[in-house]
């Protein structure tokens, strides 16, 4: 019945493209929405080797001078290991509890937010929902036995369907995430979708529904 329903809803969509009734670009952000929903978390997360974390015992001055390292507004915030990530530090947070009185005294632990935790195996369709009822952007991805291995946040979500958007602080270009080394091999990163990988390097990996990013492969 679902199978069905979505079929109809594509059908209608090609039908109002053809008509006028619809930008192509309108189409393509409906059709992206419909694709999407029922992918794993897993096939568009930021991988547990790519999150960048702060310590929860960093003193808040310390961390305002690292944020030039970071270019995204909300940083995991954890203890020993990033399989105890204990919150999420939003910049803005920071950044108003050091103009009080410069921050002396505090550490990220006194003004970071509480995670959500997803599993893996978490649908995009379900936590753009739970996104939605929380009102938060961003979430820790688990595996099956409770550890960390990524981070995924609205504007993943919201690069899959309408394309790459940036945050607020991000300056990362999608040539930037393709590196010649040494050895003259090619270094790419995972979360680059096939056709970006064919437009940049002038190559023709097949590309599937099974599968949509380099990581997916």
């Amino acid at each position: 019945m679902v199978e069905a329903a979505k079929e109809e809803i594509r059908v209608a969509i090609e039908d109002g493209a053809a008509e006028g009734a619809l930008e192509e670009e309108e189409k393509e952000m409906i059709e992206g929405i419909m694709k999407f929903r029922d992918v794993d978390v897993a096939e568009i997360m930021t991988p547990r080797t790519d999150m960048e974390c702060l310590r929860a015992e960093m003193p808040l001055p310390e961390a305002v001078r690292a944020l030039g390292q970071f270019p995204h507004s909300r940083i995991p915030v954890y203890e020993d290991t990033l399989d105890r990530i204990l919150g999420i530090l939003y910049t803005k947070d920071l950044l108003s509890a050091v103009a009080e009185n410069g921050g002396a005294g505090r550490i990220l632990r006194d003004v970071m937010r509480e995670p959500l935790f997803v599993p893996e195996t978490n649908t995009v369709g379900a936590l753009l929902q739970q996104f939605q009822r929380e009102h938060v952007q961003i979430a820790v991805v688990l595996d099956e036995y409770g550890g960390v291995v990524g981070l995924v946040t609205v504007e993943d979500i919201m690069e899959e369907i309408v394309g790459e958007i940036q945050d607020e602080y991000d300056q990362e270009d999608t040539e930037d995430r393709v590196r010649r080394r040494s050895s003259g091999a090619l270094e790419v990163d995972a979360r680059l979708r096939i056709d970006e990988v064919n437009e940049l390097l002038g190559v023709d990996v097949p590309e599937d529904e099974d599968y949509d990013t380099v990581g997916g492969y």
